[in-house]
């Protein structure tokens, strides 16, 4: 006999109808807004994301009968315990043959990507790796630039620490995720030369 989670048991309290395949979580509401989140299988969902994600599917536009419907994320996550944040996470758009622009930190990587347009994830894709360390906790910590093969022009030295490469996850395995869903496929990786953090 299969066993409900406690955060299943939650959800089909609140008619939330969920699904997993293929590390796409699929999740609908009777109203009949829904949303997916690219989440790999063995990570966890968190209740506020999943709740926030159908209740802007069901944001009515203005002066038009129509709702949102559908909403698309990935997950951003709580640093360093890989629990996912009750947060959407920004796309950028990925229609078929669109180019794309990936973002890493200022001292990993960004990629040039091309789109494959990709309905089920409303023709998107992420906008970088997301934060491994809040803003707070690197504040506390000091880097040495001199020894890094990188520079960061800034006009405030805290955004410098604050957005310091140590700050966000590696967008290796970001890219690699998304190229496995079927959102993009990469095509150009670009090394950081020189940042400017306003």
């Amino acid at each position: 006999m299969h066993h409900l989670s406690r955060l299943d048991k939650a959800f089909l309290r609140k008619g939330i109808q969920l699904s997993r395949a293929n590390n796409i979580v699929s999740l609908s509401r009777p109203s009949g807004a829904s949303a997916r989140v690219l989440l790999p299988d063995e990570l966890p969902l968190e209740e506020k994301a999943v709740t926030q994600l159908l209740d802007f599917a069901e944001v009515k536009l203005p002066d038009h009968p129509g709702y949102v419907r559908q909403t698309c994320a990935t997950p951003d996550f709580h640093p360093g315990n890989g629990v996912p944040v009750g947060a959407v996470v920004a796309t950028t758009p990925a229609r078929a043959g669109d180019l794309a622009l990936i973002p890493g930190s200022m001292g990993d990587y960004s990629w040039l990507a091309v789109g494959y347009g990709n309905p089920e994830w409303l023709w998107s894709c992420s906008h970088g790796a997301g934060r491994s360390q809040r803003r707070q906790a690197m504040r506390s910590r000091a880097t040495a630039e001199s020894t890094l093969p990188w520079q960061c022009v800034t006009l405030r030295e805290e955004r410098r620490i604050e957005e310091a490469p140590a700050a966000y996850k590696d967008i290796g395995p970001v890219i690699e995720a998304q190229q496995e869903a079927g959102l993009i496929q990469p095509a150009v990786r670009f090394r950081p030369r020189l940042t400017f953090k306003g």
